[in-house]
């Protein structure tokens, strides 16, 4: 399996601009109301899916068309259903804005693992060698 340079950009793109909107929120922004934090979500959430749609659809490689995009849906499916399992269970278990986040950073660090995982496993490189 080759993992491609737009699902390594897509799961690294994923991890900071979530990062930076817990940045933002950490200064003092709201996260709910405020434009900055809403556009960095829907950015990384942008990036997050890509990232997963495209990691599966290279997982699946050389199997049936149909068989990839079920593949690609469920995996879309299955983050959505864990956000929104999580966020309340991560929201009353750690009473601060961290629990509402918690479950992003979970998506995008599993995300680079699996990215960085079947890069190793192909033998490429996370990073593109020079």
């Amino acid at each position: 399996m080759k993992i491609s340079p737009v699902t390594k950009i897509a799961a690294v793109a994923a991890a900071l601009i979530w990062a930076a909107k817990a940045v933002a929120i950490g200064m003092g922004r709201d996260s709910y109301d405020d434009p900055v934090t809403s556009a960095l979500f829907v950015l990384g959430l942008l990036a997050f899916t890509v990232g997963a749609v495209s990691l599966v659809w290279s997982l699946l490689a050389g199997r049936h068309t149909a068989l990839r995009i079920a593949a690609c849906v469920g995996a879309v499916v299955l983050g959505a259903v864990f956000a929104a399992v999580t966020t309340p269970l991560f929201e009353s278990a750690v009473d601060s804005w961290v629990g509402a986040e918690l479950n992003l950073w979970i998506l995008a660090l599993t995300l680079l693992a699996a990215v960085g995982i079947g890069s190793r496993r192909s033998g490429q490189s996370f990073l593109p060698r020079p």
